[in-house]
């Protein structure tokens, strides 16, 4: 049951109140509505440029953070495969061929590129069995197919990443 409505001043402002009484001791007032003064209606138009600023502002951070992150998530996902990859074809040389000093290039399935470069070992002594500095370096494909504008440039700011193994490997003579 509504009592009252009446306009209330509030700091320039005039506020339509409306009295509610539910029982003998309780009554609500709730504010229904304000009114601002005629020089005061909307936002002006440095208030709303202001807002666009900031707003374009915390844009551009969130999506720069976003595109750093997945920046570092593509570099981590190649480094991992690049990894496994380098450590199977390290793991393999000199098992399926014999070393033979010099360097083997090739690519993988995936489109890297690998380069195998065996070195022989110089050993202290006379009689120690011979042995070959082995080392495998993996990059990404090095074709000159590139999508964009943007990424022809991103790939001269930042090289391309590349994987280097480098391991020991003795030869035993077969007896």
């Amino acid at each position: 049951m509504v009592r009252r409505s009446r306009l209330l001043g509030l700091g320039g402002r005039s506020t339509h109140c409306r009295l509610v009484v539910l029982d003998a001791d309780t009554a609500l007032l709730f504010a229904v509505g304000t009114s601002r003064d005629p020089g005061e209606a909307g936002f002006t138009l440095v208030e709303v440029l202001v807002a666009f600023a900031i707003l374009s502002i915390v844009l551009l951070a969130l999506f720069s953070g976003l595109s750093t992150a997945l920046f570092g998530d593509r570099r981590a996902e190649f480094t991992r495969s690049a990894l496994r990859l380098a450590k199977a074809e390290l793991e393999t040389a000199g098992v399926d061929k014999p070393l033979t000093p010099g360097v083997t290039t090739g690519r993988f399935a995936n489109g890297m590129e690998w380069k195998l470069s065996v070195q022989p070992y110089a050993a202290g002594t006379p009689k120690a069995e011979p042995a070959y500095w082995v080392e495998i370096i993996v990059r990404p494909s090095s074709g000159s197919n590139q999508s964009s504008f943007a990424s022809a440039l991103a790939a001269q700011i930042a090289p391309a990443p590349s994987v280097t193994l480098t391991t020991l490997k003795l030869v035993t003579s077969p007896q």
